[in-house]
């Protein structure tokens, strides 16, 4: 029931920065699964003013940080995110950072970049094979 309220919260865009930030670790904490595509379109937020950049966590992305909490159900859909012109979360490549970070992170780097490369390989659509590439390229610059 609370996994459901706050995903409603959020999809609803009624809570402020802190209590998006609050709710967001909230379901990262629980590895609410349900969820993953809420936070998958935010992926690029984050709330400096509660959780400054740190050596801890760089980056600092609350919705990066709970969708790899969630692990594998994150990461299955950030590919299918990327291999599909859903309507309920179309790829934008605002988000391949995020999703090459996130994916870097729940698989590592090899078998991270295997799993991208091999979609990309089975993709027939031009536009689908580029935004593999899109986040192929992401993936690999953070490997280095």
């Amino acid at each position: 029931m609370l996994i459901n309220v706050l995903i409603w919260q959020l999809n609803n865009k009624i809570l402020t920065n802190h209590a998006k930030t609050r709710a967001i670790g909230l379901l990262g904490a629980f590895r609410a699964g349900e969820a993953v595509e809420t936070l998958l379109k935010d992926i690029n937020f984050k709330d400096e003013t509660l959780y400054p950049p740190s050596a801890i966590a760089p980056d600092n992305y609350t919705a990066r940080m709970a969708l790899i909490n969630i692990g594998l159900p994150a990461s299955n859909a950030i590919l299918s995110s990327i291999q599909t012109q859903s309507k309920a979360l179309p790829f934008n490549e605002s988000r391949a950072e995020g999703y090459a970070k996130v994916l870097f992170s729940i698989e590592g780097p090899r078998y991270g970049l295997l799993k991208l490369q091999d979609r990309q390989k089975e993709a027939t659509d031009p536009a689908i094979k580029a935004q593999f590439q899109l986040v192929i390229d992401q993936f690999e610059e953070i490997a280095k």
